[in-house]
């Protein structure tokens, strides 16, 4: 903080320049306008040449951010619709290399030749009495009820009927289903690596041969199961994935009414060999419920119709195909690519979820993009397959045979561009989306046109140096003037004009520093003057009193919602002023001020007056404390422990009484001519009332000032007839330390 000499200085000063300049300013500004006033000849010149500089680089601006405007769209429109177009390439020739595959399958003698020797096994199996079947039928009851059937509920988070999934179940099948499945001792998923269910049956033997090397196709082909099916009763007399389909009847069993049933049905009935027929992902029980697609085509031997050869497409190859673009980095950070049914409900896994799937779910369910069990099932199941509805402009024109670009909103809410076409020449009815969020790619124009501003701006910013530097060259004699000028309005004594260029700016520079050197004189004098004035106000008054007088606020007055007032009377005071010498009761008196204004600084509380015996205090004025009753409180026991020290070593009869009192006061300046600083209110007086009731020694606080003092404080009643308090019953001196 400044010093009080420091702050002086300063207010002096600024009276000072407006006192001696406020006449020719006004005179100024009633000949000159505001341009005249405010704009120099070299700011003149800078600015006609930044002006024509400005105009021509403005309209390069405009020109770039146009050009780059309309390029930008081009691009976006040629790579987005460049990438929808080479997945949607990438993805038919996957599914016409099933096709093929599966053809090329269909032709196989293995499996034209494994087909009818695993039917022939299956019959032998189906002519078991299932009522023989005991022990098959008690371990395949006891997977369904302990292991599939929990994991479908927990899948589906909710019930699970078992005759849903196992009524109805032949000789066969359980008995497969048993040897395969439940008494498999490989995990679930894993009970596809089982070749030898070591039962001896034929099926089995067959088995061991031919399950390496179709399990081996599968793999190598990409298909997460192979079926081989009996045309007559529709039974799959092998599964290489060993799921609960597997030996079943998909004419009169659990799984008759499955998209796979479906699918079988329609390639008998096609009736050509080489005919391949594709089914669109749907959950598929048997899966625990995994979105599964289909393929299948028809085999013959001959012209014969033996079997059916059908195949669940890979989720993860299609999701490779649709992720291999934004995982290359190729569509910034919110960019992808993904496949939509004719549903409009996604076929491959959407980015954010296999990003983030939480945050995913979190944001779907904000935007009420799926239901809690659909929600529930995505992540279950962790994919968005099926369960995530895309529905917008984007797919419905695709799903029409349209292809192009809009601006629009995503599934996730978000303002993005997307490119859509459909997937022609395959058996699927998909649309590809290729998209990225509006705010990313607008990013890139924006960087090229602010690129453009800061090199523009950095043209300017060199131009208006070269410019003022040029302009400054005519006017740098009044400059230097002006300056000078400036350091002696804002208070600076030393400050000489210099004297160059022509010989009138030599002529006025001397007339200048001969004013300058008179004002120093008289700002010197008034100085003196004020700080005297100013040093008499600080030992009369609370310094925040003075600072206000001194800036001219001789009319403060502000109330106090919340402060402790203390009367202090020195008992024996009068009667020693009347007794003693002057000079000896001036030094007492002296002494007693001094010691109370220590304690008072101390503790937190302002001297507001003397008058006589009687010294006020106040506690929250100045600085407001939550603790102002204590404060005040420990100010008068200290006090009082003072006074008593000073009539004990002066061998004097003194001793002090005091009031304390906690509310709402007002203190102020009073008078015009001849100001006092006082206090006054309903506290004042309580406070006062109680000093004065006193009796040698005693310190009275109302109930309020109790309320707030600590409960480790020494309080008895008292009553004098009209006055009733409490007073502090401490006898000990009371340590000087702050509260």
């Amino acid at each position: 903080m400044p010093s009080s000499q420091e702050h002086t200085e300063t207010k002096s000063a600024k009276i000072f320049a407006v006192t001696e300049g406020s006449k020719s300013e006004e005179s100024t500004a009633r000949k000159a306008g505001w341009w005249e006033r405010h704009t120099s000849v070299a700011t003149r010149l800078a600015i006609a040449i930044l002006l024509v500089s400005i105009v021509s680089l403005v309209g390069f601006l405009v020109v770039a951010v146009v050009g780059s405007g309309s390029d930008g769209e081009d691009l976006l429109h040629e790579r987005l619709t460049t990438i929808a177009g080479d997945r949607s390439a990438e993805l038919s020739s996957y599914v016409n290399r099933v096709e093929a595959q599966l053809q090329a399958l269909g032709v196989s003698r293995m499996i034209i030749d494994g087909v009818q020797e695993f039917s022939a096994a299956y019959d032998e199996l189906a002519e078991l009495d299932l009522d023989d079947l005991v022990e098959e039928r008690a371990d395949l009851s006891a997977y369904y009820l302990d292991e599939f059937v929990p994991t479908l509920q927990e899948i589906r988070g909710g019930p699970v009927d078992l005759a849903e999934v196992s009524d109805g179940l032949k000789s066969a099948a359980v008995y497969l289903q048993a040897t395969y499945i439940a008494r498999n001792p490989l995990e679930t998923g894993e009970k596809r690596m089982l070749g030898d269910g070591m039962d001896g049956s034929a099926w089995t033997e067959i088995h061991k041969q031919l399950h390496p090397i179709l399990r081996a196709d599968a793999d190598r082909l990409g298909f997460s199961n192979l079926y081989l099916i009996e045309p007559e009763t529709r039974s799959i007399v092998y599964s290489s994935n060993k799921e609960i389909d597997f030996g079943t009847s998909l004419d009169s069993g659990p799984h008759s009414g499955t998209v796979l049933a479906g699918l079988v049905v329609n390639t008998i009935a096609s009736g050509e060999p080489g005919t391949v027929i594709g089914a669109d992902f749907t959950s598929y029980d048997p899966a625990f419920d995994e979105p599964t697609a289909f393929a299948a085509t028809p085999l013959f031997d001959g012209d014969r119709l033996v079997g059916v050869l059908a195949v669940s497409l890979s989720n993860e190859i299609i999701d490779e195909i649709m992720t291999r673009d934004w995982r290359s980095g190729q569509l910034g950070d919110t960019g992808e690519v993904y496949l939509a049914g004719d549903d409009a409900r996604m076929r491959s896994n959407a980015r954010a979820f296999i990003e983030e799937p939480a945050l995913y779910l979190e944001r779907v369910d904000e935007l009420g993009a799926a239901t809690s069990q659909e929600q529930h099932q995505m992540e279950a199941l962790g994919t968005t397959v099926l369960f995530q509805d895309v529905d917008g402009t984007a797919v419905r024109s695709a799903l029409q045979g349209k292809k192009g670009l809009i601006s629009g909103t995503s599934y996730l809410g978000e303002e993005v561009y997307t490119a859509y076409q459909p997937l022609d020449g395959t058996a699927f009815s998909w649309v590809i989306l290729a998209e990225q969020q509006r705010a990313e790619v607008d990013l890139a124009v924006n960087t090229y046109v602010g690129d453009n501003l800061a090199l523009i701006t950095v043209l300017i910013v060199v131009l208006t140096f070269f410019a003022v530097a040029w302009a400054s060259s005519f006017v740098r004699p009044l400059r230097a003037i002006s300056a000078a000028l400036q350091e002696i309005s804002e208070g600076s004594d030393d400050t000489m004009v210099p004297s160059r260029g022509a010989q009138e700016f030599r002529v006025l520079s001397g007339h200048l520093n001969t004013m300058v050197g008179n004002l120093s004189g008289r700002k010197h004098d008034v100085l003196e003057a004020l700080e005297k004035k100013v040093g008499i106000l600080r030992t009369l008054l609370p310094g925040t009193i003075a600072d206000a007088i001194v800036d001219g606020d001789r009319r403060l007055v502000e109330t106090i919602p919340q402060s402790s007032v203390v009367v202090v009377v020195v008992d024996g005071l009068a009667e020693l002023f009347r007794t003693s010498d002057a000079e000896a009761n001036r030094t007492l008196m002296n002494a007693i001020v001094d010691d109370a204004d220590r304690v008072a600084e101390t503790n937190g509380l302002e001297r507001i007056k003397v008058m006589g015996d009687t010294y006020y205090a106040v506690c929250g004025t100045g600085t407001p404390y939550l603790d102002h009753a204590p404060r005040a409180a420990r100010f008068a026991q200290q006090v009082r422990d003072s006074v008593r020290r000073i009539a004990d070593d002066d061998s004097l009869d003194l001793d002090v009484t005091a009031g304390i009192q906690s509310g709402p006061i007002t203190v102020g300046l009073i008078g015009d001519s001849h100001l006092i600083y006082d206090l006054w209110g309903d506290t004042v007086d309580q406070a006062y009332a109680l000093a004065r009731a006193g009796r040698g020694g005693e310190i009275l606080v109302t109930d309020t000032v109790r309320d707030r003092l600590p409960d480790g404080e020494d309080l008895v009643p008292f009553n004098s007839g009209e006055t009733s308090a409490w007073a502090l019953n401490s006898s000990e001196e009371t340590d000087e330390v702050g509260l």
